[in-house]
This record gives C-alpha cells, sequence and structure tokens, in this order.
C-alpha cells in the first residue's frame, strides 16, 4: 500500500463505519509531495514507509469528484495527528481543449497525431490467428463526457458501424453474447470517479464493473478493453498517454484458507499445476495470491497434520519463492513485485491484513450475516482480493478465487472477479492445458486424455 500511494502521490481515507464518530485516518507514503506537509516539525524514522495521521473531521468522500488538493499550511503543525484547521479543496479543472466543430475534422489524423491512437491498434485482439481483428465495439461513455463520446463514435464509424454504446439499454448485453472477438473502450472520467470511491472509501461495494454484468466470462475470449481519455492525459501513469490497455494477460489465482484446510489434496495438485505452468509463461505475468503470512501459517499447522500434504504445500511455496529470489536474498517479499535482483515473485501474500481472522459481522453493514468465522475469513479475503485486482487490472487479465465454500452473493456482483470450485478450475485452467501438451507433443491416447481429478474434501484434524 505505501509503494502504491508513494508512486501515484495519492492519500488513503480510512471512515469510522459509525456515523457518530467523525475521526477520519490519512495515510500517505514517505516522500509525498502533494502531503508531505504533514511530516513538518515531526521526526520519523527514515525506514518507516507510510505516514498516518487523524483529522476530527473531513467532508464525506461521495461530495469528492477530483482528487483532493489541500493547501499549504500557513504555520508550522504541531500535532500532526490532529489537525482541523485544513479544509479539502476540489481544484477546478482546465477548460476542455477537445474540437467543437466536427464538420470538417479530419478525425484520423486527429486522433493518430494528438492522441496517438489508431484503428489497428484498437481493433487487433489476441485470436487463434495471427492478424485477427475486433469485429464489433463497445462505447462506454456517461454523459459528463459526450465530447469524447462524439469524437470516439465519429472516428470509429470510418472502419465499422458494429458498434454498441451504454446510450441504448441492453446494448451491453448484446454485445456480450454475441461477440467472440472485439474492443470495450471506457471513459477515463467512469473510471476515474469509480475508482476514487473504490481506493478511498472504507468497505466499498466494488461497484467499479457492476455496469459491465459478466466482464470475467467476457475476458476468456478475444476482446481488448482500453481506457481512453482524449480531453488530457490519463493520471496516474509515468508517462502521458491517452490510451491504456487494462485486463491485458496473466493471471492471478487466489487460493483462499479454508480450501487449504479442507480440500487439502486438490489445493496441493493446483499449487503444483501453477509452479510448472508458471515457469512457462513470461515472468511476472502469473500469480497466486494467498492468506496473509501464508508461510508463517503453514509451519505452525503442517507438523499437526494428519499427513504430509500440508507440509509439501509449505515445501513447495518456499522452494518457488527461493527460485525467484535466489538462496542468498534479503528478507523474502510476498507483495507479488520483484526482488533486489529484479525477478518477479509468483507469490502475493500480504504480511497483514487488517482484523483478518477475528472480523465480526455487525462491523459493517456489507459484511454478510448468519457466517462461522472461518467463513467470514473466506469473506473479507474475498473482498480484499476483489480491491486489489482492481488496484491491478492494468497488469493482469484475469482475477480468480478458488474457495472450498460457495460464493456469497456480493462476490457475484464484483464482475471482475471469476469465483471457482475445483471442478470448475480443472476443467478451464488445469486439463484445458494438459489437453494442449498432449495435441502437441502427439501422446498415446491412453495418457492424451487422462484428466486430473477433484479430491473430494475432508474436515481439518481437531
Amino acid at each position: 500500500m505505501a509503494d502504491y500511494l508513494r508512486k501515484n502521490d495519492l492519500a488513503a481515507l480510512w471512515y469510522h463505519p459509525s456515523d457518530e464518530v467523525s475521526t477520519v485516518l490519512l495515510a500517505y507514503g514517505s516522500s509525498s509531495t502533494s502531503w508531505g506537509f504533514f511530516d513538518q516539525g515531526v521526526d520519523f524514522p527514515s525506514s518507516s514507509g507510510l505516514r498516518i495521521v487523524s483529522r476530527s473531521y473531513l467532508a464525506p468522500i461521495s461530495t469528492v469528484r477530483q482528487p483532493l488538493s489541500i493547501p499549504e499550511p500557513l504555520q508550522t503543525v504541531d500535532d500532526p495527528i490532529i489537525i482541523d484547521e485544513l479544509v479539502p479543496s476540489i481544484p477546478d479543472e482546465p477548460p476542455s481543449s477537445l474540437p467543437k466543430d466536427l464538420s470538417n475534422l479530419d478525425i484520423v489524423t486527429l486522433f493518430r497525431e494528438r492522441w496517438r491512437i489508431t484503428f489497428k491498434e484498437l481493433s487487433i485482439v489476441n485470436g487463434p490467428k495471427k492478424d485477427s481483428f475486433a469485429r464489433a465495439f463497445y462505447l462506454y461513455f456517461p454523459s459528463e463526457a459526450e465530447d469524447e463520446f462524439q469524437l470516439v463514435l465519429m472516428f470509429l464509424r470510418k472502419y465499422t458501424n458494429a458498434i454498441f454504446s451504454n446510450r441504448l439499454k441492453g446494448d451491453w448485453e448484446r454485445f456480450a453474447e454475441t461477440v467472440d472477438s472485439g474492443t470495450v473502450l471506457v471513459s477515463y472520467i467512469a473510471l476515474h470517479y469509480k475508482c476514487l470511491l473504490m481506493f478511498w472509501q472504507f468497505h466499498q461495494s466494488y461497484a467499479f464493473y457492476e455496469f459491465m454484468p459478466g466482464l470475467h466470462k467476457l475476458l476468456r475470449k478475444h476482446i481488448n478493453i482500453f481506457n481512453i481519455s482524449l480531453d488530457r492525459p490519463v493520471k496516474h501513469v509515468d508517462y502521458e498517454i491517452h490510451l491504456q490497455r487494462l485486463f491485458p494477460h496473466g493471471a492471478v489465482i487466489l487460493i483462499t484458507e479454508d480450501y487449504i484446510i479442507h480440500e487439502t489434496e486438490s489445493a496441493l495438485n493446483v499449487i503444483k499445476w501453477f509452479r510448472a505452468y508458471s515457469e512457462k509463461r513470461f515472468p511476472g505475468t502469473w500469480k497466486l495470491f494467498l492468506r496473509p503470512n501464508v508461510l508463517g501459517w503453514l509451519s505452525e499447522i503442517f507438523d499437526k497434520w494428519v499427513d504430509d500434504k500440508m507440509y509439501q504445500i509449505y515445501c513447495i511455496l518456499e522452494h518457488m519463492i527461493l527460485n525467484y529470489a535466489g538462496d542468498d536474498s534479503t528478507p523474502i517479499s510476498f507483495d507479488g513485485e520483484s526482488d533486489d535482483e529484479g525477478q518477479p515473485q509468483p507469490l502475493v501474500s500480504p504480511s497483514f491484513i487488517p482484523d483478518y481472522g477475528s472480523r465480526q459481522e455487525d462491523e459493517h453493514e456489507d459484511i454478510p450475516k448468519g457466517l462461522l468465522q472461518e467463513e467470514r475469513n473466506t469473506d473479507h479475503l474475498v473482498e480484499y482480493f476483489a480491491g486489489w485486482a482492481i488496484c491491478n487490472c492494468d497488469r493482469y487479465r484475469r482475477f480468480v478465487t478458488l474457495s472450498h465454500y460457495k460464493p456469497q452473493p456480493r462476490w457475484k456482483k464484483w464482475q471482475h472477479i471469476e469465483n471457482m470450485n475445483t471442478q470448475e478450475f480443472l476443467r478451464i485452467f488445469v486439463n484445458n492445458d494438459l489437453t494442449r501438451r498432449s495435441s502437441k507433443h502427439h501422446p498415446s491416447p491412453s495418457s492424451a486424455h487422462r484428466k486430473l481429478q477433484p479430491t473430494p474434501p475432508r474436515p481439518p484434524p481437531a
């Protein structure tokens, strides 16, 4: 989190779920240019990467439509923990620079020279053939982006009339159900506003992709998804661009704690398959996501297990990390990024998730009711994973959850993640991979059609 905030010069806000408590926590990365004034007069340890301060009041984030801009204080802040004097303001956006008169506009040249966008870039998809092209387009532009919508529509109509949009009711469903090779263009205004609410608010309902029902199924097809912004460059990117690819390639697979406990043999088989499969993919494009401090947790339970399967899981995960980080590496990172030698890590396991393992159903209205603590832990982990997926949707294509428990209703609303059980996972990932390898090497019929089968779940030892 500290790295993400520091890289994008952002701050994170936490509002207490009770309206009676007005205190708000604000976290920002060290060396922040926009939020560093909170550091004045305070000595922080040089190794700390995250600053946390509290305010007695801050306007609800639902009233904010742009990143917060806090003016420089006139005097040194004596106590950085409680700050009441500063009131955030919303900066005015610069006037639109988009052309108004479209009658004599060379739209193709404008897109190519001003925004470096071509139809070829938008239409080439990763299909079964070398030169596969999108057969249809879907445009999602809110009413606030009407000028951009008209420009994009005018540009696409130079090449095709197969254009769907959110302006026509039911167009998304028609596009998702009938198009196997296409491109989705989503206005940056829509994504940026929803992402702000997602990132800042506590227990947001992940409405970010609820306007795209069945998105996770669409990602199995040959579909491009782009974030587009013509009026101004896409923010929080290291270089100036007006078109950003989302859900590009690869996958992140969440194996929940309850799945490892109740379906240990299946979990072991999945992890073995992942280790072999990910080694053949482009480095860093496939990740395994696990509960917090997974190696520490496994080390406490594998010697109490009825067999050695839990110990095998521990050894494989540890070996995967050592293979990437090196035997003489510094303390291992489980954030899924690169180690000190630049090698991408294949695992993501946060060292800590607040209240994981102890969260109660009455802590927030969005937490499902009537669950066992273990089920609530799973819901908590999936919720965290769904938020992490949104922050990383420009790096990976598919986000899969593998859980012993049935998906909660709210998981199904988060359209960017796929909820699977063992049979579904084996059918979609493992056995498809075995079939491709078998057909490639032409083995004997008996081995070519051998498929892995799910193992029956069993209760954990008493």
